[in-house]
């Protein structure tokens, strides 16, 4: 039993909260008293006496239409019904000649007889008056076909009077007259006695009508016959002047039923026949040249685009085109329902409602018949809600989010052309008025794609709302864009139209056509509603209409429709079963009254403005009730739907609900949906504590987005709402990640040192961890080198103090950033290499990227150029294929280095040109001046010296601005190596020195030192370059080098050669370096060596 329901029929829906809160079910509800009531919040004598009157009123209901009659007798209730009398024809005469004995078994017969038959067809027996019997079919229990199931019900009593019976009963004949209209159902009397009845003209209409019948006739009014249709075969409809009736009615002669009928009974399409050439047009086009294009419908609600639309897709079946329809929904899109998804979905060719064996399966298909590359089957399983398997899930985890979405938009358009490339395509996406951004420029990807091949993308929109401006055609490409703007319908057109349903000329349809002002779904829909009202009755505007309607369907089927709105326009049967708690409903009601129509496994709403309509009519309490139902149905399955119908019924934990919801998007990568919902979450939570975890999540979400000042802002709003030194350290830890990013390293460690003493006075290691790791990483560019190992060292112990694995990676990381600064680069290279290997095997596939490049620029200090080149490369093409920047570029910055030494300048050219892109995009200028140096030492090294010095001069600058320690020292290096100015080359070789006492990162000291001795060799200046070798020497004689060893030995030997030293020991040892960079592969530095060598 729906409790909702029955307390919205006795009209008092207001205290649906209170018995929902206490669990009142049916079985409660029969025992409660008038003090239960008070105990429940009811505190108005005569709303408690009504229901007490009506839970007495449910111990003798049916258990089918109990709660509705109960309802009914109290408050009555307008309804649509059909009414039936059956007279026995020449009674009088009869009765006369049987006696009293044997007419009251003829009657007792007779009566069984109709009786059984018209509750056989679902009607209902009001009352027996002498031989007459009155039935009703629509109350108390209605039906959509309820006229029908009269006229068959009357058809059957005549045959069945007449040849069902012995004796009297086998001669006797009835006449019957029916009639439909509005009648107030209710109950009737006094409190002794109180039947369930109806009245109103309907009733007095069928029984003149009866009267009228002859022996062996059925008289129907008019309004039943158009109830019913070409279902009837009916005599022409008259005027008859009818007792009590100021007015004469048209009424006529029902002939028989037609067993069958044919399409020809549907609505016509109308008018838009230019719209119609000029999809012909467009269709032939695209078949005979292979060249698609966009179409673009735009009008108002219910001008009738999607009956246009209905008729393109039919146009395209005829010349074989594929047909793939997404539909863009203002509320209630299930998770995978999505338009895009859909059309995946389409394109694959299974069903949306398929298990994930079969999603698994139909990629897996996609990808072996080459519908799609493997390397897109990452971007397949999002779009088919699938999970990213243990080898995908590591570098799905690894991408950005700009690079999962291009993907998923390269995966779609891969499908379509695939698709296109076996027949013709049309792809279909309806209502673009609510698409979201990221659906947007997924159909712009579509419009570009199009243009080649033969496919056709139709979308629709209303004027109001449109959102294709130029960006979006900007974004779409220079393909043909057709906008087709639809109009009212021509009063001609609208007449024919009208024409289904009326006489031409008819008062009622020219009523209808004037209201409709030319709008198909307004001229349909009252239509409709004027086949079962007289003009007095039609609604003022589509809203009253669409609930006229509403109000004419049975108890079970309104309450269906009802719990359908607050679901969405798109609908599955189980959800609506389940809010009116009902697993057995039958749509088929709401089908035949075209409310509604099939959409796969589900439902749609024949048009927006039906479900708007019907859900407008719900009063608030009703609402809320539903959705919270249907809150509880998406529990488990869909947590955004859930926190939408939290938030639709004004439920304290819709908040929290979207808490959840942004959660599972953030789990799936999907930022830009997860970062909506916690806006959404933003705006209507009351409490404070949740306000707090939304705004964190929210920071966290903006810093992926790449937006760190926005995100530094969110946690200092969280810091306001956190009501514990636990939530203000989660905030501060936030505050720092944005920090960090921003290079805001003074304010970061600031805020650490408030972190530190909270997690250190409440023992939390695994925040202990994230702060100490934090701390590392500020101090490797501020060249805090002690400060940097301690930190991160500390972060190791914490992190295996949690039992965390992740902390643990980027601890590891972050020990070998710290010995990368002290220049201990083999123990770099080794904890770099347990970071990565770890982050690997628990699927940390941005940790294990972001460490890799490390490897490899560790691996060339130990001379290993071809394997640094290795992974650098590695490093690139994971970071391009998850698109994250960050690491391509240090992955970019590795490969320029080597193929440098290896001089190789061509390729280092285009890694150092793909680098100045990324770097547009990423913005830290700290990797503009070390990107300067690189532009330097390749200019240098083609004699374009003065343009050398140009970008070194830069690349001080911008070191000056972000801080020496990173690049200073070897920017000025590098200045030195090109500068003919002697006094300027000391100049800035005696800075470099200053910068490095000072504390600088240890590539500072390998660069600045290799190139200093370069700049003197160049100079003939040979002690400074032996100064500058000891120097190098003593910084590496903790860790040796051999890549350091290398240009120590050879900046000594060519010293000593520049100072006249021509012996053999000298020539041995450069024949020894000479070979030991072949080896290696330092070709540039073997140049110098080879050319001596040459002179000897």
């Amino acid at each position: 039993m729906d409790i909702v329901a029955w307390l919205t029929d006795l009209g008092l829906e207001r205290y649906a909260e209170h018995f929902a809160a206490n669990e009142i079910d049916e079985t409660t509800l029969r025992a409660l008293d008038d003090e239960d009531l008070k105990e429940l919040g009811v505190s108005a004598l005569g709303h408690r006496k009504k229901l007490v009157l009506a839970i007495a009123e449910l111990g003798r209901s049916s258990s089918e239409g109990g709660p509705a009659v109960a309802a009914g007798i109290l408050d009555g209730a307008r309804r649509q019904v059909t009414v039936l009398f059956a007279d026995i024809s020449g009674f009088t005469r009869l009765s006369r000649e049987l006696g009293a004995e044997a007419t009251h078994d003829l009657l007792n017969r007779y009566f069984g007889v109709v009786d059984g038959i018209v509750e056989g067809y679902g009607g209902t027996i009001d009352k027996h008056i002498g031989d007459n019997v009155m039935a009703v079919f629509g109350a108390p229990k209605a039906h959509s076909d309820d006229p029908e199931r009269a006229v068959r019900a009357a058809c059957e009593i005549h045959e069945a009077v007449s040849r069902s019976g012995n004796g009297a009963l086998e001669a006797l004949r009835v006449h019957i007259g029916i009639a439909s209209g509005q009648v107030v159902a209710s109950g009737t009397g006094s409190d002794a006695h109180r039947e369930y009845t109806i009245t109103g003209d309907s009733v007095n209409l069928a029984s003149r009508l009866q009267d009228v019948a002859q022996a062996g006739e059925t008289w129907v009014s008019e309004s039943l016959q158009r109830a019913i249709g070409r279902m009837a075969i009916c005599e022409r409809m008259v005027e008859i002047e009818v007792k009590g009736f100021a007015q004469p009615v048209r009424a006529g002669r029902l002939v028989g039923l037609r067993s069958e009928l044919d399409e020809s009974d549907s609505i016509p399409f109308v008018g838009r026949r230019s719209e119609m050439a000029q999809f012909i047009s467009i269709l032939t086009n695209c078949r005979d040249t292979g060249n698609g294009q966009t179409i673009y419908v735009r009008g108002d609600a219910g001008i009738g685009k999607t009956r246009l639309i209905a008729e393109l897709k039919r146009l395209a079946e005829e010349q074989e085109f594929a047909c793939h329809i997404g539909f863009l929904l203002d509320f209630g899109v299930a998770r995978g329902q999505d338009a895009i998804r859909l059309i995946v979905r389409s394109l694959l060719d299974f069903a949306p409602s398929s298990d994930l064996k079969a999603h698994d399966a139909a990629a897996a298909r996609a990808v072996a018949e080459g519908l799609v590359g493997a390397e897109a089957r990452i971007f397949l399983n999002d779009l088919l809600g699938l999970p990213q398997p243990p080898d995908l899930a590591g570098i799905y985890d690894a991408m950005d989010n700009t690079s999962r979405n291009d993907g998923k938009r390269r995966t779609v358009v891969g499908l379509v052309r695939a698709a296109a490339a076996k027949r013709p395509v049309v792809i279909v996406v309806e209502d673009l008025h609510w698409a979201s951004t990221m659906e947007l420029r997924h159909l712009a990807a579509l419009a570009r794609a199009v243009n080649d091949i033969p496919a056709l993308l139709v979308m629709t929109s209303r004027f109001d709302g449109d959102p294709i401006n130029q960006s979006w055609r900007a974004a779409a490409g220079n393909g043909t864009l057709t906008t087709i703007d639809l109009g009212p319908l021509r009063q001609a057109e609208a007449l024919e139209l009208a024409a289904g349903f009326f006489d031409a000329g008819n008062r009622l349809a020219l009523d209808c056509v004037e209201r409709a002002e030319g709008n198909p779904l307004f001229l349909d829909q009252l239509l409709r509603n004027a086949q079962e009202a007289d003009a007095a009755e039609l609604p003022a505007s589509v809203q009253s209409l669409v609930q006229a309607r509403v109000d004419r369907l049975g108890q079970a089927d309104r309450l269906a429709l009802q719990a359908a709105s607050v679901v969405g326009q798109r609908f599955t049967p189980d959800a609506v079963a389940h809010l009116i708690d009902d697993p057995l409903y039958d749509f088929e009601p709401l089908l035949r009254n075209s409310l509604i129509r099939p959409e796969g496994d589900a439902f749609l709403f024949a048009h927006a403005l039906i479900r708007d309509g019907v859900y407008s009519s719900l009063l608030t309490a009703r609402r809320n009730v539903l959705h919270r139902l249907a809150a509880d149905w998406f529990r488990k399955s869909d947590p955004i739907l859930r926190a939408e119908h939290l938030d639709r019924a004004e439920d304290a934990a819709a908040a929290e609900a979207y808490l959840h919801a942004a959660k599972a998007e953030l789990h799936q990568f999907h930022f830009e949906r997860a970062a909506g919902l916690v806006k959404r979450g933003l705006e209507i939570v009351r409490d404070l504590s949740m306000r707090y975890d939304l705004t964190c999540l929210h920071g966290n979400i903006l810093r992926e987005l790449g937006e760190a000042e926005k995100s530094i802002e969110a946690f200092e709003n969280a810091l306001e709402t956190a009501g514990s030194d636990s939530q203000r350290l989660t905030a501060w830890i936030g505050q720092v990640e944005g920090m960090r990013i921003a290079d805001r390293y003074d304010e970061a460690l600031s805020v650490l040192r408030r972190a530190e003493s909270v997690a250190s006075a409440d023992c939390q290691a695994g925040q202990l961890a994230q702060i100490h790791f934090l701390r590392g990483n500020i101090y490797f560019p501020m060249a805090n080198i002690d400060g940097c190992l301690e930190q991160h060292e500390l972060a190791l112990k914490f992190a295996q103090d949690a039992g965390s694995a992740k902390a643990e990676a980027r601890a590891l990381g972050g020990l070998g950033d710290a010995h990368y600064q002290r220049g201990y680069m083999i123990t770099a290279n080794q904890h770099f290499r347990k970071c990565v290997d770890l982050s690997r095997e628990n699927g940390y596939g941005r940790i294990a990227l972001a460490n890799l490049y490390m490897i490899g620029y560790t691996a060339r200090y130990a001379n290993r150029l071809q394997e640094a080149l290795k992974i650098a490369l590695e490093t690139i093409d994971a970071a391009t294929t998850v698109g994250n920047r960050r690491a391509e570029l240090g992955g970019r910055f590795l490969a320029f280095t080597i193929l440098v030494e290896m001089a190789e300048f061509g390729s280092a050219q285009k890694e150092i040109t793909e680098a100045e892109i990324l770097l547009e995009r990423l913005g830290p200028r700290r990797f503009e001046a070390q990107l300067l140096i690189f532009r330097s030492i390749v200019l240098r090294s083609e004699g374009r010296r003065n343009e050398a010095i140009g970008a070194c001069t830069r690349a001080i600058q911008i070191a000056r601005d972000t801080g020496l320690a990173f690049v200073g020292p070897w920017a000025m290096a590098e200045f030195a190596a090109n500068i003919g100015d002697p006094k300027a080359r000391s100049e800035a070789l005696a800075e470099g020195e200053r910068t490095l006492a000072a504390g600088a990162v240890s590539h500072c000291h390998f660069h600045f030192y290799t190139t200093a001795m370069e700049a003197c060799l160049q100079s003939g200046e040979w002690d400074e370059v032996n100064r500058y070798a000891g120097a190098l020497e003593s910084f590496t004689r903790p860790e040796p080098l051999p890549w350091c060893d290398f240009f120590i030995a050879s900046g000594r030997a060519l010293s000593r050669y520049g100072q006249g030293q021509r012996d053999e020991e000298i020539r041995n040892q450069l024949l020894r370096l000479q070979r030991t960079a072949s080896d290696a592969g330092l070709r540039l530095a073997n140049r110098r060596i080879e050319a001596t060598l040459a002179a000897w």
